[in-house]
């Protein structure tokens, strides 16, 4: 079963940097929660949901949720069958990671959402034909399309359709 690792991530000038999530889900699941979250609990707010999605959790997350009040952080006794956000930085861990770039190493992430006042830049991490993940070598990411923060379901349909398309 994969657990789809992503990346939440904000543009720069050099591209974007953000934060790993180890068990994301599925882009429809991705794409959708980042958008109640947007439109929800930040009222639009795109900077609180940034500074809160990757400025306030250095260590990443291990998985994200729909509620950003609930506690987030890691319990050793509890790591696995909890709802909402579990970060790596808080609670009983206290990891602190260099923001993941375009330039980082993605052996284990396979999605890229790029968030921005446009809406959410959807990507797919593109090994080409490499057969060493070990290599050091960034991916190339490959732009599948953009939602935005209003459009309708028939727009993120057409999104997530391009994820199990062929190139």
């Amino acid at each position: 079963m994969s657990y789809y690792p992503s990346v939440i991530a904000r543009p720069n000038s050099a591209g974007f940097a953000g934060r790993t999530v180890h068990t994301a889900g599925p882009p429809e699941y991705v794409i959708g929660l980042l958008t109640w979250l947007y439109h929800g609990p930040f009222g639009r707010d795109l900077d609180a949901m940034q500074r809160f999605l990757i400025n306030e959790h250095p260590g990443g997350w291990s998985q994200l949720g729909d509620d950003p009040t609930a506690d987030t952080g890691w319990n050793n006794d509890k790591q696995f069958g909890r709802d909402g956000f579990v970060c790596y930085c808080h609670g009983d861990r206290h990891k602190t990671l260099a923001p993941f770039t375009q330039d980082s190493d993605a052996t284990f992430v396979d999605w890229l959402y790029v968030i921005s006042a446009d809406g959410i830049d959807v990507s797919q991490a593109d090994w080409g034909d490499s057969e060493d993940f070990n290599d050091d070598t960034p991916p190339a990411w490959r732009h599948l399309g953009r939602v935005g923060w209003d459009d309708d379901a028939a727009r993120i349909k057409t999104i997530v359709r391009s994820v199990t398309s062929p190139a």
